[in-house]
Order: C-alpha cells, then structure tokens, then sequence
C-alpha cells in the first residue's frame, strides 16, 4: 500500500490516491495489532526470555510498533501538507527496516562472502538514513520536522536497548508477556 500510494501521488493521480489511503485506517490497526501479538507470541518461545538479547528483542518488537502508530498518526494528522504527510509516511517504512535487512545480510550477503552488518549494527541503518535526510534537507534548506521525530524516537529505542534489560520492572513485564504469548 505505501508504495502504491508514493506511485500515485506522483502520478498525480490524487483522487485515487486518497480513496485507496482510506485502506490505511484499517490496515495500520492492524499492523499495530498484528505486530504487538508477534512480539509476544516471539518472546514466548525463548526458553529463557529474560536474557539480555530476549528482552532486548522483545523492547525492539514492541517499540518498533508503538513507534509505527506514531508515525502513522502524524502522518494523518498532516495529510493536508504534502511535505510532512510524505515524510512522515517513508518514515513508518524506516521503522521496519531493520528485520528485512538483518535477515538479508545474515541470509543472503554473509554466505556469500561479502562484508554483512550484524543485527546490532543493523538496528543503527534507520537512524543513519533519517540523520541522512535531516541533512540533505538542511543543505538544501527545506527542514521538516518528521525526520527530526523518526531520529528522535529511534536515538530513543537505541538507548533503550541497552537500558532496559537492566531494569525489573521491564524483567517482569517481559516475564508476563512470555505466560500470555504463547
């Protein structure tokens, strides 16, 4: 869907382009419901969750979610203005960047022999692209401000990554969500 819409709004084809956007009050629920479930359902199949990488994951999946929805809604709170709407839209794919990209570097560029990121250095790909625009749009001094929210919220999840595993009560609520995950 986000792809067919980029393709429409820049084949001018507006009107279409808003009747098919009308899917997206549906589908990012559902995305947002979708991969919630996931998150739980995947930190329930570690033997032991609460390992440093388990909950790290876990904060990953669900940040990754929460951070979707924010975009997602900013980009309709702003669909008047073509600029924010559409960056804030590119925005919501960055935030799934990071599993197609750890899974085609661990998969496919690894095995073959060819320098591969790790899925640590992964997880910084996204924020480098945002920090990437945030600078192309400076130099060309148009800056707007959803690429400064995506860096934000993902400098944000990063910190988290390390902070979190060291904190109980995120112990315990990852304990909880492995009981009902399953």
């Amino acid at each position: 869907l986000l792809i067919n819409q980029a393709w429409l709004a820049r084949s001018k084809k507006l009107d279409l382009h808003r009747k098919t956007g009308k899917l997206s009050y549906v589908i990012a629920p559902l995305v947002v419901i979708s991969g919630a479930m996931v998150s739980f359902h995947n930190i329930a199949q570690f033997e032991n969750p609460l390992t440093p990488p388990a909950l790290s994951i876990f904060h990953l999946g669900l940040f990754s979610v929460f951070a979707y929805a924010v975009l997602y809604v900013l980009a309709m709170v702003h669909r008047k203005s073509v600029h924010y709407h559409a960056r804030y839209m590119i925005a919501t794919a960055l935030v799934f960047l990071v599993p197609g990209l750890s899974r085609t570097m661990g998969q496919y560029v690894a095995p073959s022999g060819f320098p591969a990121l790790d899925f640590y250095q992964c997880l910084y790909v996204p924020l480098a692209i945002s920090l990437a625009l945030v600078a192309w749009e400076w130099r060309t001094g148009r800056v707007r401000s959803p690429f400064i929210v995506f860096s934000v919220l993902w400098a944000a999840m990063l910190v988290l990554w390390h902070v979190l595993p060291h904190l109980t009560a995120w112990q315990r609520f990852t304990a909880w969500a492995a009981s009902v995950g399953g």
